[in-house]
């Protein structure tokens, strides 16, 4: 019941995942979520869920991997993708940058070469992806001006303006 200043999680993640078939041709393409119950790891894994959909491309559960925006959930996640009977992926989509550089860390301990064998990218543009090798795809977080945009809003509160419930970034 609050105003709420948001990133648009399902704008972003749906440009990372239609880069990925769009642009590289990609159909084979798992998503690690996050939390699940969390907002921001629905909205992500929502956006994968409908471009595929949108261009074809069956989602199939076993290219879907339960994450929770931690280390943990992407060993798991990277373990069950390299033991699944399913080809390998070309890609791997993850709800943030912790787990994508997790992953490719295990799937290059594993032999696998990034980017040439799979495709990597992750979600939030933090220090730790911004200095992964191999350099990690991500969608860059405008947190400053998200930060920005909150204290107009309270100001504005203060002021008495009238302010939409939510905004979205």
């Amino acid at each position: 019941s609050y105003p709420c200043v948001l990133k648009d999680n399902y704008a972003a993640m749906r440009a990372m995942v239609e880069h990925f078939v769009l642009e590289h041709k990609l159909t084979r393409i798992h998503f690690v979520k996050g939390i699940e119950g969390n907002d921001d790891a629905e909205e992500r894994y929502r956006a994968y869920v409908d471009v595929l959909t949108e261009h074809g491309i069956p989602v199939v559960p076993e290219r879907v991997s339960n994450g929770d925006f931690y280390v943990t959930g992407a060993t798991l996640a990277a373990k069950e993708i390299l033991q699944s009977k399913e080809p390998l992926p070309e890609a791997i989509v993850c709800a943030n940058d912790t787990m994508a550089s997790t992953i490719c860390e295990i799937f290059m301990q594993s032999g696998y070469r990034i980017p040439e064998d799979v495709l990597i990218s992750g979600y939030d543009y933090t220090l730790e992806g911004q200095i992964h090798y191999p350099r990690l795809t991500t969608v860059r977080c405008r947190n400053r001006e998200l930060g920005a945009e909150a204290c107009r809003t309270i100001l504005e509160i203060l002021e008495g303006v009238e302010v939409p419930k939510e905004f979205l970034l």
